[in-house]
């Protein structure tokens, strides 16, 4: 089949609980690449999607295709069309391992990119299937937390079977670019089964594992910015000069509200939470999805951070501070916040004290952002 380069396809799964992700991990790769690409092929392995969640996802698409100028073409693909029995008796969700079953699901297409459901995408994905080669079976980031074979042994000894060499770089498959055809040519997803009938039951990265372990000497790389996983320890954000995608790996995930905020589960999730703002603007902004009480949620965890270092309050509230100025755009409220950039050089009792006026600041542009609405021609 003669498939364009000005044309992405992308793969996601999901099932209701994970909806929320899925919309947004789609909209912000069409969003992110509409300038360069104007053609769009989404597969969908529906995992339990609801149908009211389904009509949500066709009318977002609609939009998108309206407002800039696109063509979007959604194919679902039901339960039963895309489940296999060596899947269904694992112990997890089907869809964690939906994607080793692309390549018999899309026969006419030579390669997808399957996005996890719980990224925020803001790199330009066109043309990504460039890296590719004929004999290249999948593309991915190097796992950050878990960079080599060596570090997943560390929870079963038994996955080696090909006696690789453990130096060998480990990827993350949250954002995987897949080379279909040769997944067909070499049955790839025979062999991906055959080792998870062994060894499946032990493993807690699910499919991620299997693709390791079959093909990690044969992947290629893509740059780290193209799946950053939030809970990296050593993450800094200021070393990224271009766009990142932002992985919302682990229990936390930015579409929920924690039941129950405490210093300690919020020092478990200060790394999330300025990305979380970044992922909440993206869909207030372009998807209307207006959330008003996430914005509270930000307060609650600012007290919750009070009893932190000064080092970590400060950026964080400094970061806050600065996207909720931009997202209400009122340029004479600049002034208020110039103390704050003076913090390190306060006193103990004066960071306190700022810290405290920062809240009260805070919570006032929050109840300013509440009050605004966001008309459908406010999309940009």
């Amino acid at each position: 089949m003669n498939q364009s380069n000005n044309q992405l396809h992308l793969a996601f799964s999901c099932d209701a609980n994970y909806f929320p992700g899925l919309e947004t991990a789609f909209a912000s790769a069409v969003y992110s690449s509409r300038e360069n690409t104007q053609a769009y092929e989404i597969f969908i392995l529906d995992g339990g999607i609801h149908p009211n969640q389904r009509k949500q996802l066709q009318q977002l698409a609609h939009d998108l295709k309206t407002k800039y100028h696109l063509t979007i073409n959604l194919q679902w693909f039901e339960p039963e069309h895309w489940s296999n029995p060596r899947i269904n008796q694992c112990k997890h969700s089907p869809t964690f391992y939906a994607r080793l079953l692309l390549a018999d699901l899309l026969p006419d297409y030579d390669w997808v990119l399957w996005i996890d459901a719980d990224i925020l995408i803001q790199k330009d994905l066109s043309n990504i299937q460039n890296h590719l080669t004929a004999t290249t079976p999948a593309v991915a980031a190097i796992d950050s937390l878990m960079p080599t074979l060596a570090d997943e042994l560390t929870y079963s000894q038994q996955f080696n079977t090909r006696n690789l060499d453990l130096t060998t770089p480990y990827i993350n498959s949250g954002l995987c670019l897949l080379n279909l055809k040769l997944w067909r040519q070499e049955n790839l997803i025979d062999k991906m089964l055959s080792w998870g009938d062994k060894y499946l039951q032990n493993s807690i990265f699910h499919d991620q594992s299997m693709l390791n372990w079959i093909l990690a000497d044969r992947i290629k790389h893509l740059d780290p910015s193209y799946n950053i996983l939030i809970t990296e320890p050593k993450l800094r954000f200021q070393d990224f000069k271009e766009p990142i995608n932002l992985h919302f790996t682990g229990k936390f995930k930015p579409w929920k509200s924690p039941k129950k905020i405490t210093p300690l589960t919020a020092a478990s999730q200060l790394r999330e939470i300025v990305p979380t703002y970044y992922y909440l603007q993206f869909r207030q902004r372009v998807m209307l999805r207006f959330e008003p009480d996430a914005l509270h949620e930000f307060v609650t965890h600012i007290r919750a951070l009070a009893k932190f270092s000064c080092s970590r309050k400060w950026l964080f509230i400094s970061t806050v501070k600065r996207r909720l100025y931009q997202l209400i755009n009122k340029k004479k409220r600049a002034a208020k916040w110039q103390s704050a950039y003076d913090f390190f050089t306060q006193e103990k009792e004066t960071r306190n004290a700022l810290i405290t006026k920062t809240l009260a600041d805070t919570e006032e542009l929050i109840k300013e952002c509440n009050k605004i609405k966001t008309p459908h021609h406010s999309l940009n």
